[in-house]
């Protein structure tokens, strides 16, 4: 009978040790995000990025813009001055920009410094 045990806990380790490789691979190995799409100011001094998370699980061909992603707010020295995550990165179509405010229709209102 302990045979079978020792086999049993080898077993066990080894599926435990395949797990903790794939978990590592998955973790190491996740795209990163991509710049979908810019946006600068009229006046030059700033600029809303928009990255795009890849998706894991297959999408449907015409589906790749519905991925998630951010959109940041920068200065035209690079400094961020805010960010917000995004449902859909398509939602995205324009920045309405303002003397005192940038803003991402339905998505947010940043005021600029």
């Amino acid at each position: 009978m302990s045979e079978v045990r020792a086999r049993w806990r080898r077993w066990l380790l080894a599926c435990l040790l395949l797990l903790v490789v794939l978990a590592a691979v998955v973790a190491f190995s996740r795209p990163r995000e991509e710049l979908h799409a810019t946006f600068t100011s009229p006046d030059g001094k700033y600029r809303v990025e928009v990255y795009r998370r890849p998706v894991w699980l297959g999408v449907f061909p015409g589906q790749a813009s519905d991925a998630p992603g951010r959109a940041v707010l920068m200065d035209s020295s690079g400094r961020v001055l805010g960010d917000v995550d995004v449902d859909m990165v398509q939602l995205v179509d324009g920045v309405e920009w303002e003397e005192r405010s940038a803003s991402i229709r339905t998505v947010v209102h940043w005021q600029l410094p």
